[in-house]
């Protein structure tokens, strides 16, 4: 006898085996998609990290067209309670460049009579910029209250940038005394873009009014013989991979110091994954280092590097760059003498990586290279 579907139950469902495999399939699918979900999230953030950039590098050019010269990489400026006594660093190349990037009310705020870390300053230290903001890097959204902070004992509390100027091969930040000849020879040094304008003892607290005259030393457009769209002028950091210490220390969004907004190719980038964390970066600081440094990013395989003809480019981490001694902790064929003078020696390799870091080292770099 036949039986009729109809007679089985209305209310029959899934038995538990069936309920199983229906999960076990949504969880196969659901780990299939999830990476691309993620990468999309990650594509969505990589290109707003690039869309930072372009705005930089447009208020670079619009500064150039204003004054002829590339913003500044860092000064050094008395104290107005000591005009004489030590001139700490003061602001970065993210302070010229506040004008052009629809930030003129923070400008205004400045009160260039004080250093950037003064008393008077405060106000500044404290405003948080998102375009300096990679999307990737949520630690840099942080502020840090720093008691006792600023250059005259105050309280101060600090912005980060997930940004920084290209200094060239190395920083150059020659301490306050020392022989003028060994300070001009620091200077003339610099290779990069964005770059320490200097001290000299006829420097003083008025000369440094307007800022604008704080332009004399800087680039000019004229010295990039190698070419706007082969000269790096601007990439990113990773902040977040820093300790939470270094992340407190470093990447001060208003700071011209070289591990704040400044960066430089004598390591490779994303030392992180590459190599021990080094101590010698020449004369650029106290508890200097490898990490702070370099360029960096948490996008996958490389970083964003805008350049001086205000493109963007994403620079692979494996680009060819120029071999570290393992002994000196410096580029091989590289030393530096009692007065902290970088010496190169002739014929030493320069990488892919440092010749796009130059203004004017007439490397021919082609553009499969990076």
């Amino acid at each position: 006898m036949k039986l009729n579907p109809r007679s089985r139950s209305a209310n029959a469902g899934f038995t538990l085996i069936e309920l199983l495999v229906v999960i076990a399939i949504i969880a196969v699918l659901i780990s299939l998609l999830l990476p691309a979900v993620q990468s999309a999230r990650e594509a969505a953030r990589r290109a707003q990290c690039v869309n930072n950039l372009k705005q930089v590098g447009l208020g670079v050019h619009n500064y150039v067209s204003a004054n002829d010269v590339f913003p500044w990489g860092c000064f050094r400026q008395h104290h107005l309670s000591d005009p004489t006594g030590y001139p700490y660093t003061s602001g970065g190349s993210f302070i010229p460049l506040l004008p052009q990037m629809e930030q003129q009310q923070v400008f205004n705020a400045i009160n260039f009579n004080f250093n950037i870390f003064g008393a008077g300053n405060t106000t500044i230290t404290a405003t948080s910029l998102s375009y300096l903001h990679c999307p990737s890097d949520p630690s840099i959204e942080n502020k840090v209250f720093m008691a006792g902070g600023s250059v005259d004992g105050g309280d101060m509390t600090m912005c980060y940038s997930s940004y920084g100027g290209c200094a060239g091969w190395y920083f150059q930040l020659p301490r306050y005394s020392v022989p003028a000849g060994v300070f001009q020879t620091r200077i003339n040094q610099q290779n990069g873009v964005i770059i320490y304008i200097g001290y000299d003892s006829n420097l003083t607290t008025p000369d440094l009014q307007p800022p604008n005259k704080l332009n004399r030393g800087c680039v000019r457009l004229a010295a990039v013989t190698d070419g706007t769209s082969n000269t790096m002028m601007y990439s990113e950091r990773a902040h977040g991979l820093l300790t939470p210490t270094d992340q407190t220390c470093w990447n001060w969004w208003c700071s011209g110091n070289f591990g704040d907004t400044s960066f430089c190719t004598m390591y490779p980038m994303n030392p992180f994954r590459k190599t021990a964390n080094s101590g010698n970066v020449g004369n650029a600081g106290g508890g200097s280092n490898s990490f702070v440094s370099s360029a960096s990013s948490f996008h996958p395989g490389g970083a964003n590097f805008g350049f001086c003809d205000g493109s963007v480019r994403f620079l692979r981490d494996t680009i060819d760059t120029w071999a570290i001694d393992p002994t000196s902790g410096y580029p091989a064929g590289m030393t530096l003498d009692s007065d902290n003078v970088y010496h190169f020696a002739t014929g030493s390799r320069v990488g892919v990586y440092q010749a796009l870091s130059s203004i004017n080292g007439g490397e021919v770099i082609s553009a499969d290279s990076y």
